[in-house]
């Protein structure tokens, strides 16, 4: 298997040699440096998590480096334009920021995810009362309808004497 490594890798030892084998290594030192370099400098700027057992200050350092506040009130959400009817729960806002930071959520995750959660919450409003508006005009035209009904069967019944019969119950009340 090293007779497929490329003649660069000439001087390293056994070991490294079998370390590499099946690697696809790049033909010319020059590229393998270069890819090298680019590799280095992704590093430098990654963020790593740090070991369970790792000092507070490198996990402060993590949790700053990926977006994380110090503590819940360093969540930054914007609040939503609500229908008319809906109110804004300041304690849900309370608990969504806790739980974000007891979670290890970055900000900008938790601010679209209270947005989104905030969207689906109007929604479901919406909803609600359009199906309620709708069931009261449902029951308005039930309403209507029976009183046609009843309508047409009094004028049925009292003949010549509806109009007179009507005056006479609408002066009582």
């Amino acid at each position: 298997t090293n007779s497929m490594l490329p003649g660069w890798t000439a001087g390293l030892s056994k070991e490294q040699k079998e370390a590499l084998s099946g690697t696809k290594l790049p033909e010319k030192f020059t590229d393998f440096w270069s890819e090298h370099a680019q590799l280095e400098a992704k590093l430098k700027t990654s963020v790593t998590v740090p070991s369970k057992d790792a000092p507070a200050e490198q996990w402060v350092a993590y949790r700053k480096a990926m977006g994380i506040p110090e503590s819940p009130d360093g969540y930054t959400f914007d609040r939503p334009q609500l229908p008319e009817g809906m109110v804004y729960d300041e304690s849900l806002e309370k608990w969504f920021k806790t739980s974000a930071h007891q979670l290890g959520i970055p900000n900008e995750a938790a601010k679209k995810l209270f947005s989104q959660f905030n969207e689906q919450q109007i929604a479901a409003h919406k909803a609600s009362e359009a199906a309620a508006s709708e069931a009261a005009n449902a029951k308005a035209l039930a309403e209507q309808q029976a009183i046609e009904t009843a309508t047409t069967k009094l004028r049925g019944e009292w003949g010549e004497q509806f109009s007179a019969r009507i005056a006479q119950g609408n002066a009582a009340f």
